[in-house]
């Protein structure tokens, strides 16, 4: 599994993680998919957007409210994998570049989450 990120998110080659995917409100009332929220599970780290308040920790990254403006995704459980590569870049030229993350994943065994 490949996904790219729209943060910095220099996660090591061969740490476990979990990615949660977020939304975010739409003008017409209702809920679109927005960015993701990864916890490593290796150091604890839990990287994120910008977007997203700060206070999210191992212990609670399952369950700490995000806000009026995103929340987890009902009915889409997190992917839990070993990243496999890790790529950082920069996009766009100027004041317009940015940072991406390219994570990609292997996926893991099935083990109780610690």
């Amino acid at each position: 599994m490949y996904i790219e990120l729209p943060f910095l998110a220099p996660i090591p080659v061969g740490n476990e993680v979990v990615v949660q995917s977020l939304e975010r409100p739409t003008f017409f009332g209702g809920w679109e998919e927005s960015e993701w929220i990864v916890l490593d599970r290796t150091t604890g780290i839990v990287w994120s957007p910008c977007t997203v308040p700060m206070g999210l920790t191992r212990e609670n990254f399952h369950s700490h409210h995000l806000g009026d403006h995103r929340r987890r995704r009902p009915n889409v459980a997190p992917t839990l994998g070993r990243v496999v590569a890790c790529q950082v870049s920069t996009k766009g030229i100027g004041e317009t570049n940015h940072v991406v993350t390219g994570l990609t994943l292997a996926p893991l065994e099935a083990t109780a989450y610690r």
